[in-house]
């Protein structure tokens, strides 16, 4: 390729790459009412929860006489060994049970699982609607 071929290409692309340039302006964005009112019912609800949507681990559920007295017994027991993983006495009727954690992922809750399963035999992870939201 000789010079005047060179410069010809070059002056040419040069030309070429100018007249993409974006010029200047306003942008309107029009959204029809219905995506408006779905948004501000979207935000609406996502106010009126108390948390996020995640998974614990429960290690405990009784009913009967004292089962309050037992979850208690239980968490107090978990939180000794485990001090670094919190823990949650829930009721639903009859039972009590004893979850543990605030797990974004199922994965992780697995994991801690796999660590207390010689403790906690019977345990297992449990999806939480409204979990407390965890220390990043």
């Amino acid at each position: 390729m000789n010079k005047l071929q060179f410069i010809l290409i070059g002056l040419f692309l040069a030309v070429s790459l100018g007249s993409f340039a974006q010029a200047k302006g306003n942008v309107s964005i029009y959204e029809p009412d219905q995506v408006k009112r779905l948004i501000e019912k979207h935000i609406a609800v996502n106010e009126s929860l108390d948390g996020i949507p995640g998974y614990r681990i429960q290690i405990f559920s009784d009913s009967g006489s004292d089962s309050k007295g037992n979850a208690m017994n239980a968490k107090a027991k978990f939180r000794k060994r485990y001090s670094d993983i919190n823990a949650y006495i829930v009721f639903d009727s009859p039972n009590y049970k004893v979850e543990i954690g605030n797990f974004i992922h199922k994965l992780e809750a697995q994991r801690i699982l796999h660590q207390i399963k010689d403790d906690y035999p019977g345990a297992y992870v449990v999806s939480e609607p409204e979990m407390e939201i965890p220390d990043l």
